[in-house]
């Protein structure tokens, strides 16, 4: 009995991966794309109390609106809130954060060119106060720690 041979589909599989891997970039280069969810967050432990710090935004950039969910270690409702972009190619966005549970504030914020950092000001009220935020790659990596409050 001879065997099929399993060669063809092997090789286009590998020619979609490198022509995936060849798109990257590309993606790269817009900041984010336009459909997907990303993570980006600054949160870390306290050792000395091991109470929470910072603050974890997901971008979620479907269908015909954008939204942001936030999450701030120190306003326990989480929020979704409506996402405007001020050109995507350059990665800028702002959004308000609606008076109720947690202070009102007006939040603008800026993707890195890479998308691997998102800056905002305004995320605590004060807009002169940015925020660095590192996008989540490694969901295994635990909560860093972080020094003394």
């Amino acid at each position: 009995m001879k065997r099929p041979d399993r060669s063809a589909p092997l090789a286009c599989a590998l020619t979609a991966l490198l022509a995936l891997g060849a798109a990257v970039p590309a993606l790269a280069a817009e900041s984010l794309p336009r459909y997907g969810v990303a993570v980006f967050t600054n949160r870390c432990i306290s050792e000395k109390s091991d109470d929470l710090y910072g603050a974890r935004v997901t971008l979620r950039r479907i269908g015909r609106a954008d939204d942001a969910v936030l999450e701030r270690a120190d306003y326990p409702p989480v929020v979704v809130v409506p996402v405007a972009w001020d050109g995507v190619r350059r990665g800028r966005l702002a959004f308000t954060i609606p008076a109720g549970t947690e202070p009102a504030a007006e939040v603008t914020g800026q993707v890195s060119p890479d998308g691997r950092t998102l800056t905002l000001k305004g995320l605590y009220g004060d807009p002169m106060r940015a925020e660095v935020l590192q996008r989540v790659v490694d969901w295994r990596r635990d909560t860093p720690r972080c020094g003394p409050r």
